[in-house]
């Protein structure tokens, strides 16, 4: 993955770390490249920080599979 685009999603994170999408983009690359232990981390702030049940759930089901690759 692009170094850029984490340093990118960072930076807008520390910016504003209660963002909803902030939170979930950084899940969502973590998950991408592989690092299944900072996705859950950002999955469930991201859960935590919503009001929409639709990105709760697919941040709980998103961590289950995380979870599910660990072994």
């Amino acid at each position: 993955m692009n170094e850029n685009l984490l340093i990118d999603l960072l930076n807008k994170f520390i910016a504003n770390p209660d963002h909803v999408a902030h939170n979930l983009n950084l899940a969502i690359y973590y998950d991408t490249i592989g690092q299944t232990a900072s996705a859950v981390s950002y999955y469930l702030r991201t859960a935590e920080r919503t009001d929409q049940d639709i990105i709760k759930y697919q941040c709980v089901l998103r961590s289950g599979i995380c979870f599910s690759k660990q072994g």
